[in-house]
């Protein structure tokens, strides 16, 4: 009687397991490419559904202003950014800023009440930061963002602290990790294990520290021929196997971030080549590993010093930016809708002020 139970248990626990893994059915399959090569986008209504219900909650954009008056800069003090604008514009600016960041805690989460100029606050010099970003993103990264854009909201989605930033993951010793079947002598540093991350696929669990926290490494690996000798092979040298499990991960990382599958971008057919053999989406998701690169490198990271220790990760470094921060499972971030056109004010400096 009690094997039976305990075999009855097991089966609950396994069958929850395994239903926990995978979205119910049914399945909506849309062709994206040629006929015959399974090129399609798989969703699940109840999801997508669910997603479209969570990004609808979009604060409506503030009353438009007349741009009129000179620039706020020589009207209040310590305006570095955003010191373009006229009085009115930044005033609308600041209030959707506080809906977009911190609806309940109000304008005091950046801002001294006694003395608004004052930058005793860390928030208010990551906020300052974080509009040069945006304004960065709006202006020089069209090429994955096109026309659409992004503001605040886009990633804080109502929060002081975006739900989405990207932390590295913590230092694993090999001997704890599972290894893949087979790996090279060279596979130092390339641990896997079961993670999220990687939509809990065996692969290298942290490829968001090899690819996108900076632009060190080289996430093609594939060869113009079969078995290259050792050298370079498309302009870069030999690549270990181990190469491709931490490729491979970064692709799963970012199918899942945008929840989408391999062939809303590649060609199965041939998944390394470009040209008229992969879908235009994976020209926009390259600007977008680029960018993700970039903000990191030159926005997010330099602002370690400014945050205190809680805010940092668990090897000391600032809070990050993946796909996810801002697609948070869609294929385009709040499924395309786009505030730019309400907030100008985050695009391109004005010209009389550059």
């Amino acid at each position: 009687m009690k094997h039976m139970i305990a075999k009855s248990v097991a089966t609950v626990a396994l069958a929850s397991l395994v239903s926990g893994c995978f979205e119910p059915p049914p399945a909506i399959s849309t062709q994206t490419g040629f006929r015959g090569l399974s090129m399609g986008e798989v969703l699940h209504p109840a999801t997508v559904a669910a997603k479209k219900e969570r990004d609808a909650q979009y604060p409506p954009a503030l009353p438009a202003v007349k741009a009129e008056g000179q620039p706020v800069s020589k009207v209040y003090k310590n305006v570095k950014v955003l010191g373009d604008l006229t009085e009115p514009e930044f005033l609308r600016t600041m209030t959707a800023m506080t809906e977009w960041v911190s609806p309940k805690e109000g304008c005091t989460y950046c801002h001294d009440e006694a003395d608004l100029s004052s930058e005793a606050k860390y928030p208010f010099k990551v906020a300052r930061r974080m509009l040069e970003m945006t304004r960065h993103i709006n202006t020089d990264w069209t090429s994955h963002v096109a026309q659409t854009g992004v503001t605040c909201y886009t990633c804080h989605r109502g929060r002081p602290v975006p739900p989405y930033i990207r932390y590295l993951e913590p230092r694993l010793p090999l001997d704890n990790a599972i290894k893949p079947t087979f790996v090279e002598a060279d596979n130092s540093g390339h641990v896997v294990r079961l993670a999220k991350n990687t939509a809990y696929s065996a692969l290298n669990y942290d490829p968001f520290a090899m690819f996108l926290a900076n632009d060190k490494r080289e996430i093609r690996f594939v060869p113009q021929t079969a078995l290259p000798p050792v050298g370079v092979s498309r302009g870069m040298e030999r690549r270990p196997l181990s190469d491709a499990y931490a490729t491979f991960a970064l692709m799963m990382f970012i199918s899942d971030a945008i929840g989408t599958n391999c062939t809303f971008c590649h060609n199965p057919q041939t998944f390394e080549s470009w040209g008229n053999k992969s879908t235009p989406q994976r020209a926009i998701a390259w600007q977008g590993i680029k960018m993700t690169r970039d903000l990191n490198m030159n926005f997010l990271s330099p602002l370690k010093p400014v945050y205190p220790a809680n805010r940092l990760g668990a090897q000391g470094e600032a809070p990050m930016a993946d796909c996810r921060t801002c697609h948070q499972g869609v294929t385009k971030p709040l499924f395309g809708a786009s505030r730019m056109k309400d907030y100008p004010e985050l695009g391109p400096v004005k010209a009389a002020a550059k």
